[in-house]
């Protein structure tokens, strides 16, 4: 089975307008950048992006391709003009915004990877996180009910990739991407380099294939608003 694809326009074929898709990375590191941008080039809009921090919802929040945005950060805390242009279009209609805390967005994602619709937790109690939600008493304590949360498309980025989707991840590039894979209907991985089956080493396999759809080399690095890199 070859998983691989010739170009990234041929890896997003198939995302249409108000898809959902999960977009990994953490804070501008292993984002799949290359594929972002020939999302937004191809023009889709009204998605729902599911993601950690601000490096992978503002492209999208920017070019008014978002229509909803679930991720553990919000806004910025050290960038107030990042801030500024997301909370610009919830005031005006343009966008909804959900923000989770990253425990429970990561179980969130990780129950939707292991087919659990729904699981209790206790934290959110009592607060705006909890408005609104079922609760339950496990032992005297209340829990609230957190969905798991769906997608139709996982955005990840590895380092090296085989045809059979197996994926290796260079440092901390692991983060999400190795939570979103497999959690989507579809998960499509941008790699810098392809490499032949077997020449990764079984330990060094950070995404195993099964859980990847389409692979696509995209070796060139886009950076993100203010220069940085990813790694």
């Amino acid at each position: 089975m070859n998983k691989v694809v010739v170009n990234l326009a041929e890896a997003i074929r198939d995302i249409e307008d108000g898809a959902r898709i999960m977009v990994g990375g953490f804070a501008a590191s292993g984002g799949a950048n290359n594929l972002v941008q020939a999302l937004i080039a191809k023009g889709t809009k009204d998605l729902t992006i599911i993601c950690t921090g601000s490096p992978e919802w503002m492209p999208f929040v920017e070019n008014d391709r978002a229509k909803k945005v679930i991720s553990g950060f919000t806004s910025h805390s050290l960038r107030p003009e990042i801030t500024e242009v997301i909370e610009a279009k919830v005031r005006a209609g343009k966008l909804e915004v959900e923000t989770v805390p990253h425990g429970i967005l990561s179980e969130r994602i990780r129950a939707r990877k292991a087919g659990i619709p729904a699981f209790y937790t206790p934290i959110g109690v009592g607060t705006v996180f909890g408005e609104g939600k079922e609760t339950k008493l496990f032992d005297g304590d209340e829990c609230v009910l957190e969905r798991a949360i769906e997608a139709d498309f996982a955005l990840i980025r590895g380092h090296y990739g085989d045809r059979l989707g197996n994926l290796t991840c260079r440092f901390v590039a692991r983060n999400r991407n190795t939570e979103m894979a497999g959690a989507a209907e579809v998960t499509i991985a941008e790699v810098e380099e392809i490499v032949e089956v077997g020449d990764i080493d079984p330990e060094r396999v950070d995404i195993q294939g099964i859980y990847v759809q389409r692979v696509v080399r995209a070796p060139k690095i886009v950076k993100w608003l203010d220069g940085h890199e990813a790694v």
